[in-house]
């Protein structure tokens, strides 16, 4: 077993580390340093190495190999450099100085982003002295001032990027922004906000004073397949279309045009009923046979209304008033009719009380009484007359002349 005749002495004010915008330092006086685009990323590191007498060694070059751990003591390396050759560290006086990371480059395989990192240094080959050196942080460290070119405010904690710097994530992991209290995320009033090609999903997201304004897009608003898209207003909030102020919980200002069924209550509804309302809002849909004064008078057979059988003979109709005295049209019960104004049949009236246009002819079984005027048009001819008895048309009167009355029969002048 060799004997170990030399001695690192680590002299706290005199050990200076300095790593990627000074993370480890102690108080041995060295330069700032800022960490930048392009910094010199090497670790300072000062010793002293005397004999095991106290002596310091001679003057000159030297071995040496650095290594880092992530344990104190065994462990394989994570990182070595070797100084020898061209390389040999300078000793004077005992002391020396040297840049871990000008032979093997740093950080390379260390990740100097966790508290146990330790420097083993083996000394001209006379073996690994112990125990390793911890790196520790520099004050400034804790407060770095630049990152990689990217500024962090030290007064309000705004992360400021430079002026045509992107951030960019690499690899297919996820950016995830974590807070314990609200976090809010501002993005610029002008410019353009650009995502790859893709869908987002947004999950319980709030909608600012401006709303979602949408362009160009065949839908605008759609699901995932079988997904319920559900509009659901908090508190007394309503939904309007075409409108900005709805009244009602949901508000239609314009026309509403179906092109599908429409259900009331979960009902489609039966082919010729009517959409009623109970009077409290509901709707329903009802057979129009029961629409007569809330009482069921009406029934519908074969698609023909009329009054249900123990009511046909005691039910009478009145059109254009509340009651039989009022009513325009009036239809009794026993089978009369009551017309409170002229009737026309196949042309309207105008000052007769009842007339038939075109070959309407009047064909009475019965008496005919007019408290008026009886009278036709058309004058009639002996083999036309006007005014006929039954089935024999040829037999009549016609008008033969002014004030002559002709009589006819078989169609042949018989008198005038």
């Amino acid at each position: 077993m060799s004997v170990r005749t030399h001695t690192l002495l680590l002299m706290r004010f005199l050990l200076s580390i300095i790593l990627v915008g000074s993370f480890f330092t102690y108080i041995y006086p060295v330069t700032q340093v800022e960490a930048a685009t392009g910094i010199n990323q090497t670790v300072t590191f000062q010793g002293k190495v005397v004999n095991s007498d106290g002596t310091n060694v001679t003057d000159g070059d030297y071995d040496f190999v650095f290594s880092m751990y992530t344990v104190s003591t065994s462990g394989s390396a994570i990182w070595t450099e070797t100084r020898t050759g061209a390389n040999q560290v300078t000793v004077t006086d005992g002391i020396f100085s040297v840049a871990l990371g000008e032979i093997t480059a740093l950080p390379g395989s260390v990740d100097f982003n966790t508290d146990n990192i330790y420097l083993g240094i083996n000394f001209n080959s006379d073996g690994e002295m112990t125990p390793r050196v911890r790196f520790t942080a520099v004050p400034y460290a804790f407060n770095a001032l630049k990152v990689a070119g990217l500024t962090v405010t030290d007064t309000t904690g705004t992360l400021t990027i430079p002026n045509a710097t992107t951030i960019a994530f690499s690899g297919a992991n996820d950016v995830t922004l974590t807070s314990t209290g609200t976090t809010t995320l501002t993005l610029p009033t002008t410019g353009t906000l650009a995502t790859l090609a893709g869908s987002e999903t947004f999950t319980n997201k709030t909608i600012g004073s401006t709303g979602i304004i949408f362009s160009g897009a065949t839908t605008d608003i759609t699901t995932v397949s079988n997904e319920h898209l559900v509009i659901d207003p908090n508190g007394t909030g309503n939904v309007g279309i075409g409108t900005t102020n709805p009244g009602y919980l949901l508000d239609v200002s314009g026309d509403i045009n179906l092109t599908s069924a429409l259900y009331a209550n979960g009902v489609v509804g039966t082919s010729g009923y009517l959409l009623t309302s109970s009077g409290g809002g509901a709707l329903t849909w009802t057979d129009p046979s029961t629409l007569t004064g809330g009482s069921s008078y009406w029934d519908n057979t074969l698609n023909v209304l009329h009054p249900k059988d123990e009511y046909a003979s005691v039910v009478d109709i009145a059109i254009g008033g509340t009651s039989t005295a009022s009513a325009n049209v009036h239809l009794f019960a026993d089978g009369r009719a009551y017309f409170a104004s002229n009737v026309g049949i196949g042309v309207s009236p105008s000052t007769e009380a009842l007339r038939v246009g075109g070959n309407g002819d009047i064909l009475a079984d019965d008496d005919i009484t007019a408290t008026d005027e009886f009278r036709t048009s058309a004058d009639g001819t002996a083999a036309d007359p006007k005014y006929t008895w039954g089935s024999d048309l040829t037999t009549g009167l016609f008008r033969a002349g002014a004030s002559i009355l002709g009589f006819t029969t078989g169609g042949s002048e018989a008198m005038r």
